[in-house]
């Protein structure tokens, strides 16, 4: 019952890596400039001259300035951009993002399933002799 009860918490930190992995988003290591942002509308990933972080849904230009969009519950909040205050604009890589999530999801659930069929087999080691360590 014991062994039963641990591959049963295995398998569900397998499932639960597998969703936490499913929500990685990758981004283009390359900055581009807002004008790009708004023609390709895509995520978008502000870093500012402050080195503070902000992800956008997409980008917009309106009235001769540009907004960052996202939507809480429901709405659209838009947050004014300063391109003097900006120091790196990246732009959503979907391609690496479905990899890296294919990729991590699939190693994760290799090495619980390795883990749960090591765990099944009962290894009794036994050593005979003195075990020497180096210097």
């Amino acid at each position: 019952m014991r062994k039963i009860k641990n591959q049963f918490k295995i398998i569900i930190l397998l499932f639960t890596s597998i969703i936490l992995m499913q929500s990685c988003r990758v981004y283009k290591k390359e900055s581009v400039t807002l004008e790009n942002a708004v023609k390709e509308q895509k995520r978008v990933k502000i870093i500012t001259n402050d080195n503070k972080k902000y992800k956008f849904k997409r980008v917009t230009y309106e009235d001769g300035l540009f907004y960052g969009i996202n939507k809480k519950k429901g709405k659209e909040i838009k947050t004014q951009l300063n391109i003097d205050d900006l120091k790196k604009v990246r732009l959503h890589n979907k391609t690496m993002s479905i990899i890296y999530s294919t990729l991590l999801s699939l190693i994760s659930a290799s090495g619980i399933a390795l883990i749960i069929a090591l765990s099944s087999f009962d290894l009794d080691i036994e050593l005979e002799g003195p075990i020497l360590l180096p210097n």
